[in-house]
């Protein structure tokens, strides 16, 4: 008991050290203290870096208590509730409630409007806040001719656009602890990254329009009156030069602030995803530039999001460029599904028999890797094909947990020339393990790049919270609910305890009920062969009715028989590596994910990420105390 509640102690420390984090990091832009808004980010960051560990187990959280009869009993209701009351006036329960309140309504699992209500508590509120407060302390400041001070108000929207930068990239940091920490997906995230890159457009663009509508209609300047010219391109230029030049910086960030939101659309996203990446990157570097030189102290509002997103990608890279020098990961078996329309299964071994989470594999941890494992996905980077990484559900065979595995069907032009790519490796007929070693050869399985497994979603904590689950999939949307199911399965729910250590009559009858849509016979076909059949070998020793129906919508093909495909290779081609070359290989895995599997495997990736951040502040500092010169745009 005390090796489970171990992790479960330093998770909550996490949680709380992000929530104070946050909390403090809102109240300090509220009031404005733009210098001290990285020490909350940065600390607490840190800190969750070093606390955030994989729980040992996953609990159930039924608690649907009933009589003999199978209905709801009043009587054991209300004695449940008096007994738990008395227990958590006597064991400091009610705190423990209050976080699980709180827990539950930050996690974004299954509430899309908790991420609107997180973006506003966090990024509007606070930039509300801030920017109110200059306002007012700007109108009861006249001029001496008795009116506004409108370049003081045309300010505080630019500051606006500011205070929203800070948190800009904090959502897009790799194996970020801080809101990761907080039960939030790291896909789901990056609306709050959509959120905060909106309001700093929208807030920037008012202040180019404030300042466009001062210089035309009040002050009635010309092209020469605000653009410099050519005497302030010589050292030594007057204060009036660098006015002009603040102002043509300005311009061009602003048309910046323009291009980067109009590309980054829903729609250009979606059919011109190229273009998106391309200009979002190009665009944010020279953004970052053309700030801090427009206005000097930009660096300190921008300071907590980039150094955290430095200190967490800039390891990552270097991870990653040294397992692509080793080769790339380790490819152990390429499934080429046929009658599938080109699906792939993709096995990816580990290094030294990891798991996701960097624990040894051992015949007692095998459920646990599997309840791990759930909910994860991978990016993939294929540099023979594309310089890109593309996300991919990862999943493991609930038989042998130690490996990811990847399914996918070619879609776009990147999984299509992937797909062709593996094809080529099991449609070779000349073949042969000797082979894998030799360079430049087509036939050899091409080089990838996978760093770190990350994940998505709590879906077991949030089945796990329901009596009746229903599932509907799509053709390989299967895939997630692969492991899902095999931990349902598994699970003896009436030898867990709750978080309480008392053990409780849970109901046993649960019903699980998948229903899975598939047009592709051969596809079909190897799901459940592979990994359906487990539920029905394992049906007698389950809590869980596991229902699963197959609509197969192709009238076209025939109907499925298990026995009319016997011989395996009509319905799949294999290209298995030798285990010592895949083995051999970087593992998919990565030193600075989060959540690894004890305190002690935290303290190199929290060191490397408090030595980038502490070490950069001080940097800034020293700049900007030493080196920054409001007066010369260059510094």
């Amino acid at each position: 008991m005390i090796i489970d509640a171990l992790p479960r102690l330093l998770n909550r420390t996490s949680f709380l050290v992000a929530l104070i984090s946050i909390s403090w990091y809102c109240i300090l832009v509220a009031t404005g203290e733009y210098a001290k808004w990285s020490y909350p980010i940065l600390i607490g960051a840190a800190i969750c870096k070093l606390t955030s560990v994989a729980p040992t187990s996953i609990r159930p959280r039924w608690q649907n208590h009933e009589d003999s009869n199978g209905s709801s009993s009043s009587s054991s209701f209300f004695n449940t509730h008096r007994q738990r009351l008395s227990s958590s006036c006597c064991s400091g329960g009610i705190l423990r409630s209050i976080y699980k309140s709180i827990a539950h309504r930050i996690s974004n699992d299954s509430h899309q409007n908790n991420l609107y209500i997180l973006s506003t508590t966090i990024i509007l509120l606070p930039c509300i806040i801030f920017y109110i407060r200059r306002v007012i302390r700007h109108l009861s400041k006249l001029t001496d001719d008795g009116h506004y001070n409108h370049d003081e108000l045309a300010n505080d929207f630019g500051k606006l656009s500011a205070a929203s930068l800070s948190f800009l990239l904090l959502p897009v940091s790799k194996h970020s602890a801080l809101l990761s920490s907080l039960n939030l997906g790291e896909i789901h995230v990056v609306r709050m990254h959509i959120f905060a890159g909106t309001f700093a457009i929208v807030a920037g663009v008012a202040h180019g329009l404030y300042y466009t509508w001062i210089w035309i209609v009040m002050d009635e300047y010309t092209y020469r009156d605000i653009f410099p010219g050519a005497e302030c391109f010589q050292k030594g230029y007057d204060k009036h030069c660098h006015t002009k030049f603040v102002n043509l910086l300005g311009i061009i960030n602003g048309v910046g602030f323009v291009i980067l939101g109009c590309t980054a659309l829903w729609w250009v996203r979606r059919h011109y995803f190229n273009i998106f990446y391309y200009v979002h990157i190009v665009l944010a570097i020279a953004l970052l530039f053309g700030l801090v030189m427009h206005y000097n102290k930009m660096i300190w509002f921008i300071a907590p999001s980039l150094l955290s997103y430095v200190a967490s990608n800039v390891p990552v890279a270097f991870e990653s460029l040294y397992k692509w020098s080793k080769g790339g990961v380790g490819i152990s078996k390429v499934v080429c599904i046929s009658d599938s329309r080109g699906c792939v299964e993709l096995t990816i071994a580990t290094a030294t028999r990891n798991d996701y989470s960097g624990e040894e594999a051992r015949g007692g941890c095998e459920q646990q890797q599997r309840q791990r494992a759930i909910g994860k996905y991978v990016r993939l980077t294929v540099p023979e094909i594309s310089s890109k990484s593309h996300p991919f559900t990862a999943f493991c065979d609930p038989r042998h947990p130690q490996d990811v595995k990847i399914l996918f069907r070619p879609i776009g032009a990147f999984t299509t020339q992937l797909s062709k790519r593996l094809q080529s490796l099991v449609t070779s007929p000349e073949l042969t393990p000797s082979e894998l070693t030799v360079s430049n050869d087509t036939r050899q399985c091409p080089k990838m790049i996978v760093n770190g497994v990350s994940t998505s979603s709590d879906m077991l904590g949030q089945a796990m919270k329901h009596d009746i689950i229903v599932i509907v999939a799509g053709g390989v949307g299967i895939v997630p609910y692969i492991l899902l199911l095999a931990a349902l399965r598994d699970i003896d729910v009436e030898r867990k305890f709750n978080n309480d250590g008392e053990q409780h009559h849970i109901q046993k009858t649960r019903h699980i009920h998948v229903h899975w849509v598939a047009r592709d016979e051969g596809l079909v076909r190897y799901i459940v062969e592979n990994y359906f059949s487990l539920h029905r070998q394992g049906a007698h020793d389950s809590n869980s009715a596991i229902k699963i129906s197959v609509h197969h919508t192709n009238e076209q093909t025939s109907s499925m028989s298990s026995t009319s495909h016997n011989d395996e290779s009509d319905t799949l081609t294999e290209f298995v590596a030798p285990s010592e070359t895949a083995r051999s290989l970087a593992s998919p895995t990565s030193l600075f994910e989060a959540s690894k599997r004890s305190l002690l495997h935290n303290v190199l990736p929290a060191s490397v990420f408090a030595s980038i951040v502490f070490g950069g502040l001080w940097i800034v500092s020293y700049c900007y105390e030493n080196i920054q010169d409001k007066h010369v745009i260059e510094t």
